[in-house]
């Protein structure tokens, strides 16, 4: 029997082998109400965006501890995208791919809006304003953020509908986790640290957030961030995408390429 025989007769076996995994696949899901895995084919991203360079030596500060510090964890989880002084037409076309899943912004604003960069302008100290509302038409095709970095002034002292948190999760504050500044005093960034190095332990969210303010206790209330989403969440849950992954879409990725 030549090799291309012997190859040809293997190909029934592969797909005997690939139905039953999906059949298993489907089971587990539909019993546990829960998204498939990824499709190998997909890859998930996160992004790190911040707005105009400003005066404020903090906010140079800030933006570079997050690229140095928070970038790296990102970066061993999924592929990524770094953009200082990204723009509002950047951040909503990073935002209307749906793999992705991550999100992370120092900008000045207010739970409804922040600041990112003029494009028609690009120098100091000018910038244009995104609204949450502004995200609507970009994630309605989408699933939820799974996990959102906040850190523009008082970004999370409001979640309800038409704030960046909620329009972020879509809502979906039992399967995303949003982290960020309730005040205007800014969330202390050793505190958040703390918090995403005990997700890559394999922490939930809401264990690593309590042992965070434990082992590094902001200065004050103001620098408390604040947390909302599912508090037994993980950073395995949190890397998977609940979009494209459900049982018809997964079988489509898999029998179609």
């Amino acid at each position: 029997m030549g090799k291309a025989q012997k190859r040809r007769t293997r190909y029934p076996l592969y797909i005997l082998i690939a139905v039953a995994i999906i059949i298993a696949g489907l089971t587990v899901s539909i019993a546990a109400n829960t998204p498939m895995p990824p499709s190998p084919m997909r890859t998930t991203k996160g992004i790190c965006v911040s707005g105009p360079v400003l005066e404020e030596e903090w906010y140079d500060d800030l933006w570079l501890n997050l690229s140095k510090k928070f970038a790296p964890i990102q970066e061993r989880w999924m592929d990524q995208t770094i953009i200082r002084r990204a723009s509002p037409s950047q951040v909503l076309s990073l935002l209307s791919d749906r793999d992705v899943i991550w999100y992370c912004a120092v900008a000045h604003g207010c739970p409804q809006y922040a600041h990112f960069d003029n494009e028609e302008y690009p120098a100091y100290n000018r910038y244009d304003t995104l609204y949450a509302s502004d995200l609507a038409g970009v994630m309605a095709d989408r699933g939820p953020v799974r996990l959102s970095i906040l850190w523009h002034c008082n970004a999370m002292a409001d979640i309800g509908p038409g704030t960046w948190t909620y329009e972020l999760t879509k809502g979906d504050f039992e399967n995303c986790i949003v982290i960020g500044i309730h005040d205007y005093g800014g969330a202390w960034f050793d505190t958040m640290m703390c918090f995403f190095q005990g997700l890559e332990a394999g922490m939930t969210a809401g264990d690593a957030y309590d042992r965070a303010l434990v082992e590094v206790p902001p200065p004050g209330e103001e620098h408390i961030p604040r947390l909302a989403g599912n508090r037994d969440l993980t950073i395995d849950d949190l890397c998977c995408p609940l979009d494209g992954d459900t049982v018809l879409s997964y079988l489509k990725s898999v029998l179609m390429g």
